[in-house]
């Protein structure tokens, strides 16, 4: 809970948490939804919506793969690359999929 809380994860995903998670936590996640919401100051920047990246990056042989991933961010692209096992090396968001 408080990864999620720490994540800025949105009201949508700690209402989804608190229908699976045990009875304590649905209060305390009930308790941060009816908190008052942190001024804009302190928060990340707003979400963004989806959106489709080209990237550069190399396998675990060494070899230059590229091709079209969906994520939120550069960061979140990054992210998923390497959770593919693959080292980024270059990511440019592009307007579409096609």
């Amino acid at each position: 809970m408080r990864t999620m809380i720490h994540d800025g994860s949105s009201e949508q995903d700690l209402e989804r948490y608190a229908r699976t998670a045990s009875p304590e936590s649905v209060t305390m996640a009930q308790k941060v939804m009816a908190a008052k919401p942190r001024s804009k100051k302190c928060c990340a920047s707003p979400a963004k919506t989806d959106g489709w990246f080209e990237y550069t990056a190399l396998d675990s042989q060494g070899k230059e793969r590229k091709g079209l991933i969906e994520g939120d961010t550069p960061k979140h692209v990054r992210q998923l690359l390497r959770e593919k096992q693959l080292l980024p090396m270059e990511i440019q968001e592009t307007r579409s999929a096609s």
